[in-house]
């Protein structure tokens, strides 16, 4: 065995870590779900890898320590929620993100967010709306009050605080060192416009596209 140099011990460090921080653990019992997570976030500039159920999963965050997970609610065995938990509860993978990823109504956000995860989001697929939470809980963009009570889109529509709550309601997070959820919700040109639950806009930027739908 060749011992390391400190200088190249030091690189070598900065390497696994820089590899953790881009990596996100994806966990879905569906193999199309898990390849099209991994074709989109090696898009966003995230590497991925998959597991098909929690056990699965759990043991592969505790190996891995990844920046974020997204996960399926309802799986065989450990669902979900249960999973979300073990992950939340263990030291080794509490700091990973959890992101649930769900057809289920988006009035399961506040059991979710019990059970420890830190944003979901509904199916079908939408790459910009992760992209957008990823932004977010990463710190990558910024929350900044606003005195207007208008919010526009990239595509250059602006809503009022009641037209937003006219748009589809798509996802939610708890905005990372607050208490405070942030909403996503799906303007028609494909663009996710999120906006906390008071009255506090969330800039961040994103590029107007069309949905990328399970194949």
């Amino acid at each position: 065995m060749v011992a390391l140099r400190s200088d190249q011990a030091s690189q070598s460090r900065e390497v696994v870590a820089a590899r953790k921080a881009s990596l996100i653990l994806t966990i879905d019992d569906d193999r199309d779900a898990r390849c099209l997570w991994a074709e989109c976030l090696s898009h966003l500039g995230y590497r991925a890898i998959g597991e098909a159920n929690g056990e699965d999963g759990l043991r592969a965050a505790r190996r891995e320590q990844p920046l974020a997970i997204l996960m399926d609610l309802t799986m065989p065995g450990m669902g979900g929620i249960e999973t979300t938990r073990h992950l939340k509860a263990d030291a080794r993978t509490r700091d990973c993100l959890v992101i649930i990823v769900t057809s289920q109504d988006p009035a399961i956000f506040p059991q979710v967010r019990a059970a420890g995860c830190d944003a979901y989001f509904s199916k079908p697929f939408d790459a910009f709306t992760l992209n957008s939470i990823l932004r977010v809980l990463t710190a990558q963009s910024r929350s900044v009050r606003r005195t207007s009570g208008v919010k526009r889109c990239v595509c250059g529509r602006s809503y009022t605080r009641e037209q937003w709550l006219g748009l589809r309601l798509w996802g939610a997070m708890h905005a990372p060192h607050t208490e405070e959820s942030i909403e996503v919700r799906d303007c028609p040109c494909g663009s996710p416009v999120l906006m906390p639950t008071a009255d506090l806009w969330t800039d961040v930027p994103t590029e107007p596209a069309q949905r990328l739908e399970r194949r």
